[in-house]
């Protein structure tokens, strides 16, 4: 959406997108650290919140405020 629909430069949508690779890096590593201290069945829930957050972003147009 970023190159095709807003005409961004490629190293632009590069820079703009690499924060979010690198939190879900991060969110990666500490998840395969702590998912031993919790309920294997509480794995199943939060696929749940997954799934609705992914569904959302779905819904993103090029109407939208950049705040949002």
């Amino acid at each position: 959406m970023l190159q095709n629909q807003l005409q961004y430069p490629v190293v632009l949508t590069g820079l703009v997108t690499m924060p979010r690779g690198i939190g879900t890096l991060i969110g990666m590593i500490l998840v395969g650290r702590l998912i031993k201290h919790f309920d294997p069945g509480s794995s199943w829930r939060w696929s749940r919140h997954d799934s609705v957050s992914l569904w959302q972003m779905t819904q993103f147009s090029l109407g939208m405020a950049p705040g949002r």
